[in-house]
Order: structure tokens, then C-alpha cells, then sequence
């Protein structure tokens, strides 16, 4: 059913199963099969308890909280940040490996941005910045970390990070031509460079500057 797009059927057919053949050996899948069509369905309020019942399935510590970073994406999308912030600070708390931690503290720290807290949302991107291992989310990052500096009152020089500033040299120096053969990865820092010095214009309310 699932794979013809008929959610509705397809769910049926799960909570039979479930119903049915609660000590199944397939338990699991049908957990995660009830999952992904309430996803499909845009149904949030069934998607938070579909996770909240495979957690309780789960086997592993690592496997709960898998299913929590999960949720807590859930509730960001929700704009239930209050709650995704103690979430993933729970899931940090238990984070297991440096890499865990990372992609971890990255879903925290967005979370306290847009839920308006850019002093702690700071605090997060500067240790992210510290401990990042992909060269584009470290740009990124960094780009985050400078524009939050000026936004907090922290900083308020135009001066760009040493990354940022030497791509922008290099972007601006080229014609239409070689702007329009950069790869997507030297397109996403351009626009992040744009994004974050347009968001700090505004700021200083410094609109035509914002928009040129």
C-alpha cells in the first residue's frame, strides 16, 4: 500500500498487524512503517507518539536516543523550542563519541536560535566551530558565530572570518562566466556570506545596504 502512496490503507494495515501480533518478531518494522505514514500524512501529533512507542522498543540506549534526536527535530519543526532545546540537551548530556555530539550540539544550538535565545545559541556555534570536522558546515558555523558576535553587541567591525573574507576576494574578482561555473558548495558559502551580512545590516537598519 505504502509504495503505491496509499498511506491511509497501508496504516490500516499496520495497526492490524500490531494489533494482532503484538509479540511479533516484525514488531519493529511496523513500529517504523507506522512512523514514516504519519510523516507522510504531515499527522504531527501521531508522528511524536509513533516515536514515543518506538522508543519503549527499543533495545539500545544509542537506539533511544536515536528515536529522541528524532522527536526533538519534530518539535523544532513544531516551533516547540523549549522543548527541543531540553531535548537535546538530554541527548548531549548522553552523547556518545564526537561525533555523536556534533551533528547533537548542532540541532541544539539551532534550536536556541530560533527560539530566540542567541546568547546560548552562541555559546554552542563556538564550540562547534572548536570541534567541527566538515570543512562546509565549519564555514557555516563560523559565518553563525560572527554574525551572533554583532547581533549580541559583542563585535560590531565589518571585518569577516579569514575563510569567509578570502572566498568573497576570490568571488568577486571573477566575471558572470566563472560566478556561474562555481560549484554548489562555493555557491552555499557565497549565499551564507550574503545571508549573514544582510541579516547584520538590517540590524543597524541599514535597509539599501541589507538589499544590494
Amino acid at each position: 500500500y505504502k509504495q503505491e502512496g496509499m498511506n491511509e490503507q497501508a496504516l490500516a494495515a499496520c495497526e492490524t498487524e500490531l494489533d494482532r501480533y503484538p509479540a511479533t518478531t516484525r514488531k519493529k518494522d511496523a513500529l517504523k512503517l507506522r512512523l514514516d505514514i504519519y510523516k507522510a500524512l504531515k499527522d504531527y501529533g501521531n508522528v511524536l507518539k509513533a516515536l514515543m512507542t518506538l522508543k519503549a522498543a527499543a533495545s539500545s540506549p544509542d537506539e533511544e536516543r536515536r528515536v529522541d534526536y528524532e522527536r526533538a527535530w519534530i518539535y523544532i519543526d513544531l516551533c516547540r523550542y523549549a522543548e527541543a532545546q531540553a531535548l537535546f540537551k538530554d541527548i548531549l548530556a548522553a552523547s556518545q563519541g564526537a561525533g555523536e555530539r556534533l551533528v547533537v550540539r548542532d540541532g541544539y544550538a539551532r534550536s536556541l536560535l530560533r527560539g530566540g535565545n542567541a546568547e546560548a545559541a552562541l555559546a554552542q556555534y563556538e564550540t562547534l566551530v572548536k570541534e567541527e570536522t566538515s570543512e562546509l558546515r565549519l564555514f557555516v558555523e563560523e559565518m553563525l558565530v560572527w554574525y551572533l558576535q554583532r547581533a549580541l553587541g559583542k563585535a560590531s567591525d565589518d571585518q569577516l572570518p579569514p575563510r569567509a573574507s578570502a572566498l568573497m576576494q576570490r568571488y568577486e574578482a571573477l566575471d558572470e562566466t566563472g560566478r556561474a561555473a562555481l560549484d554548489r558548495k562555493a555557491v552555499t558559502q557565497v549565499t551564507c556570506v550574503y545571508d549573514a551580512t544582510a541579516l547584520v545590516d538590517l540590524l543597524r537598519k541599514d535597509v539599501d545596504r541589507a538589499l544590494a
